[in-house]
Parts: structure tokens; sequence; C-alpha cells
């Protein structure tokens, strides 16, 4: 595949893309940190 052509495809899809921002806490990163504090005690 060529350069233009990758370049190309990127564009297609990115241009239909929706970006969603969150601004709430993280459930993944709060059981992570939870599952941290657990293993050092």
């Amino acid at each position: 595949m060529r350069w233009g052509a990758i370049s190309t495809c990127t564009s297609r899809v990115t241009h239909h893309v929706h970006i969603l921002e969150m601004n709430g806490e993280s459930y993944r990163l709060n059981q992570s940190r939870k599952r941290k504090i657990e293993k050092g005690s």
C-alpha cells in the first residue's frame, strides 16, 4: 500500500469521528489504585 492510499483511508475514517470528553472519575483507575494499596499493605 502506498502512503497516499494510507493517508486517504485515515482521512476518511477520522472525518466521521465524534470526540467525547469525559470529565468524571475513572472506574478502572480507581480500581487499579485500590488494588495497588491493598497489595502494599
